[in-house]
């Protein structure tokens, strides 16, 4: 009986659960935020996402943005400079 009511609350807690690579509306935010989900935690990386999403709403805004406002943006993010030059090289693969 405990059990059942146990995996009832889990239920009501995992409906409103989120994984960081769920639905974005482009292509590129669910590839970006997935880059920035790496060694952090959904909750962290969505609304991150989010603000930059809402910054650069675009992937060719994004891929022509300064590495320092990308890393400025992502910085609660762990490891977010080499997440923010991971972005920069995935987005504009000329700049290597």
């Amino acid at each position: 009986m405990k059990a059942l009511i146990q995996l009832a609350e889990l239920k009501k807690l995992s409906s409103d659960m989120r994984l960081a690579a769920e639905k974005w509306s482009e292509p590129w935010q669910t590839l970006i935020a997935t880059i920035l989900s790496a060694r952090t935690r959904d909750e962290k990386t969505i609304p991150v996402s989010q603000q930059l999403f809402k910054r650069y709403a675009s992937v060719r805004s994004l891929a022509n943005a300064d590495l320092k406002d990308v890393q400025k943006i992502i910085r609660p993010i762990n490891f977010y400079r080499t997440k923010g030059r991971l972005i920069s090289i995935e987005l504009n693969p000329k700049a290597l």
